[in-house]
């Protein structure tokens, strides 16, 4: 395999969907043997089933992507894994504060009393296991963010344990309800961009509680979300998502 001016784009395309891992660019650059870079580009769209066959001087865990996620995550306890499959319905990564919000969905009403502690050392945990990012936002507020690679695998553990469709309306709930206590602040006041700053933090996962709402034909909670969401898809010239996103809105309710 050489690198030219022909391929480079799409194997760059390539290492950013992979989001840098180094197993699994791997994997991939062993895949160019039977198709071009732009090829192997378009057939990555599921990563963790795509890369498989790696090297087999390697151990088991390290010939798939799969394998090696599957490996870690073995390793964490029961809270861990529960907590790491709900950071999944983020997208694009959330505060701490929506996280410690989350604790009911990880903790059963009958487990330990001292729930936030216990969280924020949970959280802490699957950062030192390169499992989440710890970032701090510009204002110095705490923020986790997951590689879009583990999210996948988050998002097939939360499915597999059958607590989807339960974190889904949770997230939704409460991007609505953030969404709905910042709307006053975006129409009025002297520190309209600060907010529409904090708004565009969360634009990602706005769009999914929206995207979600629309899905499950939630009419109430997608028109609500919408009535917000104007002022911030206004003030930052959203105007063709605006568009798009009130068509679909208006077409759960004629």
């Amino acid at each position: 395999f050489r690198l030219t001016g022909e391929n480079v784009a799409d194997v760059a395309r390539i290492c950013a969907w992979l989001d840098g891992l180094p197993l699994a660019i791997e994997i991939a650059a062993a895949q160019v043997k039977w198709r071009a870079p732009n090829l192997l580009y378009a057939q990555l769209r599921d990563r963790l089933e795509a890369l498989t066959g790696g090297p087999r001087d390697l151990s088991p865990r390290q010939q798939s992507l799969r394998g090696a996620l599957d490996w870690s995550f073995d390793l964490l306890d029961e809270t861990e894994k529960r907590l790491f499959s709900l950071l999944g319905i983020f997208s694009g990564g959330c505060a701490q504060e929506a996280i410690l919000e989350a604790h009911g969905l990880v903790f059963d009403a009958s487990e330990e009393e001292d729930r936030i502690e216990i969280f924020k050392t949970k959280l802490r945990g699957l950062v030192e296991k390169s499992l989440l990012q710890h970032e701090l936002a510009p204002d110095g507020a705490a923020r986790y963010v997951m590689l879009e690679t583990m999210r996948d695998y988050a998002r097939d553990q939360l499915e597999a344990r059958g607590e989807m469709e339960r974190a889904q309306a949770w997230h939704c709930e409460y991007y609505l309800n953030f969404a709905k206590a910042i709307r006053p602040n975006l129409i009025q006041g002297g520190e309209q961009a600060q907010w529409l700053s904090l708004v565009e933090r969360e634009h990602n996962n706005l769009r999914a509680a929206l995207e979600w709402a629309i899905a499950s034909r939630r009419a109430a909670q997608a028109m609500e979300l919408g009535w917000a969401l104007h002022p911030f898809w206004t003030g930052r010239s959203y105007i063709s998502e605006r568009r798009a996103w009130l068509k679909k809105i208006l077409a759960l309710d004629p």
